[in-house]
């Protein structure tokens, strides 16, 4: 008995130490979820940073764009400003021929005066006259053709001007680009932050989870020396491992379930045989008071027998009394001869109990070291 209690107190150490083992499964798998919905949130966080390298790619090309625009905005800024000077220019050719025009127009009056005031015969007056309004001529025309060009230019000049409205605007829109790739690039810097973070929290939950402080130093050293893109690639590696010991962990927490479940059967099974030895118990003790009992009435049966010897009716008596002392005798004899068979029996049942029940434990005990 001494010894089924110390086996059944193991027993019951065993079933501690299984349930809380449970218990760290149980957490364990807690921490391996927990790790899931991070590497979920890192692969989230992976695919608006692969989205947010795009953008800035796209940001890139357009301020590449808009570099090239800024030269051609400077280059048709020159030509504006030499267009501007032109027309200038042309402007102050334009007033001096409309002055031009006005003095030959003073001087064409004059010249009709001067033609019907003077003599007719007077020819050097007259020549001269027209080399000077021929002179006066050709003066106008180059100044007719300056005017033109001077259109010309102010047209080309109008249409620099839109031009350049055009480029400025595309420089307002290039500002503003610039700003939002700088927005986009202070947005991208706190993403890296936040993973980074997120790569140390993953690191931490992978150590808890392995318990394998060497490897988790390898992976912290290789994290850190290799690239930011490729930290996400990492992580996925990572979690594919986390799902793999995940799938190892509920593996053994199955078979332990499974042991645990047997375990409590046999505990189960342990105690009904208990119940039922302390039963068999009870009833060999009261067979064993009752043979004390029929073996004290007997040997005081006997013993009044031996005392009677006093006349033939006493020793007829004493022989009655003798013979059916002697016939109690034997079937008490009897009596005591079943309790100790019974016994006998009760004592094997609880052998083969005991050694049923030490091989149960044995093969719980094996199956909690592997």
């Amino acid at each position: 008995m001494e010894q089924q209690k110390q086996k059944n107190e193991e027993l019951q150490k065993k079933l501690q130490e299984t349930a809380a083992l449970q218990e760290e499964v149980a957490k364990k798998r807690e921490e391996t979820e927990d790790l899931q919905k991070k590497l979920q949130e890192a692969s989230a966080m992976q695919a608006e940073m692969e989205q947010q390298k795009q953008k800035n790619e796209e940001l890139q090309k357009k301020l590449q764009e808009t570099a090239a625009l800024q030269e051609e905005v400077a280059k048709k800024r020159e030509e504006t400003e030499d267009l501007q000077k032109k027309l200038q220019e042309a402007s102050a050719m334009q007033a001096e021929m409309e002055q031009q025009k006005q003095k030959n127009e003073e001087l064409q009056k004059k010249l009709q005066e001067t033609a019907a005031l003077q003599d007719p015969w007077d020819t050097c007056a007259v020549s001269c006259a027209g080399e000077e309004v021929a002179k006066k001529r050709e003066e106008t025309e180059d100044l007719q053709k300056k005017l033109q060009e001077a259109s010309a230019m102010q047209e080309e000049v109008a249409k620099k001007r839109e031009e350049t409205e055009d480029l400025q605007k595309k420089l307002q829109e290039a500002s503003a680009m610039q700003a939002e790739m700088e927005q986009q690039q202070l947005q991208a810097a706190a993403l890296q932050a936040e993973l980074e973070k997120q790569k140390k929290e993953n690191e931490e939950l992978q150590k808890k989870l392995h318990d394998t402080p060497t490897q988790a130093a390898t992976d912290h050293r290789e994290a850190t020396s290799t690239a930011p893109h490729s930290v996400v690639d990492e992580a996925a590696k990572k979690a594919a491992v986390a799902e793999e010991e995940r799938n190892k962990e509920e593996t053994r927490l199955n078979e332990l379930l499974a042991k645990s479940k047997s375990l409590e059967e046999a505990t189960a099974e342990l105690a009904a045989k208990r119940s039922k030895l302390e039963e068999q118990l009870k009833e060999q003790e009261r067979l064993l008071a009752e043979e004390r009992r029929l073996a004290e009435e007997a040997e005081a049966k006997v013993k009044a027998s031996k005392k009677t010897k006093v006349g033939s009716e006493a020793m007829k008596s004493s022989g009655t009394s003798a013979r059916s002392g002697q016939e109690e005798a034997a079937t008490k004899i009897q009596a005591v001869e079943r309790g100790r068979s019974a016994r006998k029996a009760t004592k094997e049942s609880k052998t083969k109990g005991k050694e049923k029940t030490h091989t149960q434990v044995n093969v719980g005990m094996m199956s909690m070291r592997i």
